[in-house]
């Protein structure tokens, strides 16, 4: 008789210790699911406009900065190339036009990424921490860089998006 009954008290562990795995299992899946739903895809040509609000180098401040480059994204992983376009509004001749690599991860909805600058006389390195709006047409958010200790905010609006303005021409 007490066979029978620790039988049924492992029988009613065993059924408990499944049905939660099981549970558990059920709720990664959903998670997987709905981030994978909000992830956006950056692929495509992007338009930065940048201002220099912290610097080390006093005629950098308030510099506002444009690049144009294009970003490639498989799965997580980003990377791209382009090139500075225009310093406080005005387009810069072509000889002036400075590389720009980058290469970083996405996350949901949040990008950061790392770039090197090839400048004429060094060169430089730094980040972008942004955060892509639900549209995937726009981004924002902070730079840092070793160019005179430089900062800001940052702001990227898709090529031929309703977002991208005059610039984007």
């Amino acid at each position: 008789m007490k066979a029978k009954t620790r039988w049924g008290k492992s029988k009613l562990l065993v059924t408990i210790f499944i049905s939660a795995v099981g549970l558990v299992g059920g709720l990664i899946g959903i998670y997987q699911f709905i981030e994978s739903e909000t992830q956006v895809n950056v692929t495509g040509k992007w338009h930065l406009s940048l201002t220099v609000e912290n610097t080390t180098y006093a005629p950098y401040q308030g510099l506002e900065i444009g690049y144009v480059f294009y970003l490639q994204q498989e799965g997580n992983s980003v990377s791209g190339h382009g090139e500075k376009w225009w310093e406080n509004g005005e387009e810069l001749p072509f000889s002036q036009h400075v590389p720009i690599e980058l290469n970083g991860s996405i996350e949901g909805r949040l990008l950061k990424l790392l770039y090197e600058l090839v400048g004429a006389e060094r060169d430089s390195v730094g980040d972008f921490d942004l955060l892509v709006e639900s549209s995937g047409d726009k981004m924002s958010g902070e730079f840092s860089g070793t160019a005179a200790d430089s900062s800001g905010p940052v702001t990227l609006k898709r090529a031929n998006s309703e977002y991208c303005e005059s610039i984007c021409s």
